[in-house]
């Protein structure tokens, strides 16, 4: 007898879990046919995975005269995981509670007196006494509403998102969900039924039965569902995918990525050198290439990211924080300025020329820049004539709805870093009232400064990294640079010229051997 209890009892169990994935999937599966929102599908979802295995027990209960067994169980677990999670949480560490735990302490409190009151008196006749009648059963289903409502704006917070389900057809959904609903209904009974059956079996109290297959029980999966999650992370490094136009982006957080144990994948254009991939391969980073440009390696990086729960995708292109992280250097640069005792004033002005490719780095350092300096600094792109993606999509103000090649250019340079055919919108968008202006340079123009920034400076940086001298140039000795100082009441003599360098020190030796031989080579 009590091994075919104890057998129903898991079985009771598993229809319970089971009828919570079939009601899920198949409730989710009907709200979408019609105008659903996330937020109404984590509610769906909280109720079908959370709340319905308590109910059917509940009811399960009532109906076989069982409910003292329920209550019981379900007041006994409650105080125990309360008391657990406060516990753990203290051993853990000291932890200071929200402002919101006290309201939620005293909510609890007032639930409890609520429950004491119910159960004490009656408000139906012919009803002794600590009974809970149908009326004060009614009551209490509509504070849990109201609950439910108050609770709403948790649901619906915006970094609590339902992981999107493939659709059923609509009859298949109806069918799981209910099914869902019987299994549920049936799991309720079996459950209840055999833990009654067991306390007479083994002779021990109903209650202290009830805590350990009702109150534990139904919690217990869900506690090792977190536990799993939590283990298999810890064990399995996450994974992440980036993006790399071909610069140092993708190259040092690729590096970093591996160093930090995450399983790292770099989605590369066909420009990137050899010696990056070679670097990246070295450090045990996965690399994908693509004969299309970077563009096709972003679309493929997000495609292959979202089918991994667990990996976190870096997009160049569209990334708010990313762009965020770059302002962070206009504060920096700002305290440099300071400790060399340079003034920015509108008299004093600051002019920066930036190397750009798909614009996340160069906008964001601008937009700090003019967050700290306003306008007493002018920002400039500079970019390859073969991949000028940005100042195309600032002239045209189509952005990321042009590229390169719908001008007949065919975005083939030796600064891979900037090798770019389409802009970011995003990114285009947030600075297009506030750069200065841009210019292109060629590939011949980068190796000279590459090979006298060696010669006369000692500073040895790849070709990417030489676009902003040109700008120097362009305001101190060309016309268009004469009329932009006019235009804004500039002197020549009172302007700090920065021009950024965007890296070359992860350069191989004998690769930086050969672009200052080719940089000298054109000096002839």
């Amino acid at each position: 007898m009590g091994i075919t209890n104890i057998l129903l009892l898991v079985l009771g169990y598993v229809l319970l879990l089971f009828s919570t994935k079939l009601v899920n999937g198949g409730g989710i599966s009907i709200m979408r046919k019609g105008p659903t929102s996330d937020a109404q599908e984590r509610i769906f979802s909280w109720f079908a995975l959370s709340l319905m295995p308590f109910l059917s027990i509940a009811i399960s209960g009532g109906v076989l005269g069982l409910g003292n067994m329920v209550f019981t169980a379900a007041l006994t677990a409650g105080v125990l995981q309360l008391l657990l999670i406060y516990g753990m949480l203290g051993i853990t560490g000291t932890y200071r509670l929200a402002g919101n735990a006290l309201r939620d302490l005293v909510l609890l409190l007032v639930c409890v007196v609520i429950l004491i009151v119910c159960t004490n008196y009656t408000w139906s006749k012919g009803h002794p006494a600590s009974t809970i009648s149908r009326g004060m059963g009614l009551f209490l289903c509509v504070l849990a509403v109201a609950f439910t409502v108050w609770m709403l704006p948790y649901f619906m917070g915006k970094n609590r998102k339902l992981q999107r389900r493939p659709d059923t057809d609509f009859v298949p959904a109806i069918v799981f969900t209910l099914v869902g609903l019987a299994l549920a209904g049936l799991g309720g009974v079996l459950l209840m039924n055999n833990t009654a059956a067991l306390t007479h079996a083994l002779n021990i109290e109903q209650g202290v039965l009830g805590v350990a297959v009702i109150g534990v029980g139904l919690v217990l999966p869900e506690y090792v569902r977190v536990a799993r999650k939590y283990w298999m992370n810890t064990q399995k490094p996450v994974s992440m995918h980036l993006t790399l136009a071909t610069g140092n982006l993708g190259l040092s957080i690729g590096i970093m990525g591996a160093k930090l144990g995450f399983k790292v994948t770099v989605h590369m254009s066909v420009d990137a050198r050899q010696w990056k991939k070679d670097m990246l391969r070295s450090k045990g980073v996965n690399v994908i290439e693509y004969k299309e440009d970077y563009s096709k390696a972003v679309e493929e990086g997000r495609k292959q990211a979202s089918l991994d729960k667990n990996c976190h995708f870096i997009d160049d292109e569209n990334s708010k924080t990313l762009f965020l992280g770059y302002t962070v250097a206009a504060l920096r640069l700002k305290k440099q300025l300071e400790e060399k005792n340079i003034v920015v004033t509108k008299e004093n002005s600051l002019f920066v020329y930036l190397p750009c490719g798909v614009g996340g780095g160069p906008d964001g350092v601008m937009f700090g820049l003019k967050s700290i300096f306003g306008d007493s600094v002018h920002c400039f792109f500079a970019e390859p004539t073969h991949s000028p993606c940005m100042t195309l999509g600032l002239a045209t103000k189509l952005h990321d709805k042009v590229c390169v090649q719908d001008f007949g250019i065919d975005n083939k340079t030796a600064a891979d870093g900037l090798a770019v055919g389409r802009a970011s919108s995003f990114v285009g968008r947030c600075v297009e009232n506030i750069v200065s202006g841009s210019y292109t340079l060629s590939d011949e123009q980068m190796y000279i400064y590459l090979a006298q920034m060696a010669d006369l400076e000692n500073i040895y940086l790849e070709p990417s990294a030489l676009a902003g001298v040109k700008g120097i140039e362009l305001i101190e000795k060309d016309k268009v640079g004469e009329s932009y100082l006019k235009a804004h009441n500039i002197k020549k003599e009172n302007i700090t010229h920065i021009a950024w360098a965007t890296g070359g020190n992860m350069v191989p030796r004998d690769i930086m051997n050969e672009y200052v031989n080719k940089g000298k080579e054109l000096l002839k």
